[in-house]
């Protein structure tokens, strides 16, 4: 609920769109949350019918950049859920 109101608010909205899910800089337990709220907003817009976009992402690497120490294997973990 509590990342539903902050979608709601726009506090992620250069992290979360219809299309595009970055969790780059969460932690592994932050990722799994949006994660599961984004795929229940993209639930959402097919339960009202709405279309899709044709490619959807979600951006679960570190990448060289990294500034947190957490985990490594999120993407793969995201990927089995």
């Amino acid at each position: 609920m509590v990342v539903l109101e902050g979608k709601r608010r726009q506090v992620w909205e250069n992290t979360w769109s219809d299309s595009c899910l970055d969790l780059h800089l969460m932690s592994s337990g932050a990722a799994r949350v949006m994660v599961h709220s984004w795929l229940l907003n993209i639930c959402s817009i097919v339960y009202e019918g709405h279309e899709l976009p044709n490619l959807m992402s979600i951006l679960a690497r570190w990448g060289k950049h990294r500034k947190i120490v957490g985990d490594w294997h999120l993407k793969e973990r995201l990927k089995r859920y």
